[in-house]
């Protein structure tokens, strides 16, 4: 039975107990337990002191690297896509220095800028109002059909007006033979035949059935002859003009900035950093951007357009670590992320250059198959052309007289 003595007794112990720690604590233990914290405090200053000096030349290291890339930037894309267009989406917010510097890098290497086009984040948002509306709109001009998936509509137009609407000028271009399998393109007059007869031609695609939309024939990608979405002579409406298309797709907050001019033949896309994905909602947001991005790659892909994204991929909601999570998209879509602006750069344009020749891979920090560029583009030179030591004779044409005439 418990009683008060008991109690007295382990109120002792306790302070019995405590006497001795603090005895033995002030007299023979102190020295070495003052030693121990001392020499584990100078420890962790001399790694302090190490780690920042690491820190201090890894930036001196990575501002040398930068200064390099920058100052060999002129001569690394030099011609690298002369006479080509090239269109610029952004996602997500972006420095302004960072799209000025690409525009440098598209000059010097002989590039046209057709425009710059930034995806809202509605783009993404799959159950958004406006996206639904677009959808209804496009639909309307024969761009898709209010079954499909909104994504993939949305796309399809996307593409369609990053193109053009110039399809076939685009997929016959003769420097991108290696992305094509079918033979020589048809001639108008074979065009409106095969619309006729509801038959496709040789090295075209295939005509899809009635219903399927005008853009559903816009091209079969990389493996086949892109096919223009014109139905031909037959009484069907015509291609729907990019411009209104454009219209659709600003109107509803989708996309923003300038209308491209003249049809890109490659896509340049910046990313930034994305929303991190901590609950359910989030996640369900990421997996709609995944599907939308999805979506634009393989309508891009279907027209022939080489497509590179570049930015970071720390992060599991990064639109390059999407990319490269998703085999089919891996496989139509180049990715880069370099920490480095310059090497960015230089990168997307070589990405581009190797991409019109049908080209895809992964490139940077998180690269799946560890290269840190894109291989240098061959930039083919024009034939030169000798010149002739025969004089050349007048003709009549071009305001002399022949010899013996009056």
């Amino acid at each position: 039975m418990i009683n008060f003595r008991y109690h007295l007794v382990s109120l002792v112990s306790v302070f019995v107990a405590l006497a001795v720690g603090i005895v033995l604590g002030a007299g023979p233990l102190s020295g070495p337990i003052e030693s121990t914290f001392e020499d584990q405090i100078t420890q962790l200053r001399q790694d302090k002191d190490a780690l920042r000096l690491e820190l201090e030349q890894s930036t001196v290291l990575l501002g040398f690297a930068a200064q390099g890339f920058t100052e060999a930037w002129p001569a690394l894309v030099e011609d690298t896509l002369a006479e080509r267009r090239v269109v610029v989406l952004t996602v997500g917010p972006s420095p302004a220095e960072r799209l000025e510097n690409l525009r440098k890098g598209l000059s010097q290497a002989g590039a046209t800028l057709v425009g710059v086009v930034h995806l809202e984040d509605r783009y993404f948002k799959l159950d958004d109002a406006g996206l639904s509306q677009a959808v209804d709109q496009l639909a309307d001009l024969g761009l898709g059909t209010r079954v499909e998936a909104a994504e993939q509509v949305v796309g399809r137009a996307l593409a369609y007006v990053l193109a053009g609407g110039q399809t076939e000028a685009l997929v016959n271009d003769p420097l991108r033979s290696g992305l094509q399998t079918g033979g020589e393109s048809p001639t108008p007059g074979d065009e409106d035949a095969a619309a006729v007869d509801q038959t496709p031609t040789e090295g075209a695609g295939e005509l899809e059935p009635d219903g399927q939309g005008a853009a559903d024939q816009l091209g079969e990608g990389t493996n086949g002859q892109a096919a223009s979405p014109t139905p031909g002579a037959n009484g069907q409406a015509a291609d729907p003009d990019p411009e209104q298309v454009w219209l659709v797709l600003a109107s509803s907050g989708l996309v923003s900035g300038d209308l491209p001019q003249g049809g890109a033949e490659g896509v340049a896309v910046l990313a930034s950093h994305l929303e991190k994905a901590d609950s359910p909602v989030d996640k369900q947001v990421t997996q709609d951007r995944a599907a939308a991005a999805g979506a634009l790659w393989h309508a891009l892909d279907k027209l022939a357009l080489p497509t590179v994204v570049a930015g970071p991929s720390s992060q599991a909601e990064d639109l390059v670590t999407l990319i490269r999570a998703d085999k089919d998209q891996a496989e139509l879509t180049t990715t880069l992320d370099a920490p480095i602006s310059a090497a960015e750069v230089v990168g997307i344009l070589w990405a581009v250059a190797n991409g019109l020749t049908g080209q895809v891979g992964s490139y940077g920090l998180g690269a799946q198959d560890g290269n840190a560029m894109p291989p240098i583009p061959v930039v083919e030179a024009p034939p030169e052309t000798e010149p002739s030591d025969e004089p050349v004779q007048p003709t009549a044409g071009n305001g002399a007289e022949p010899d013996g005439e009056p």
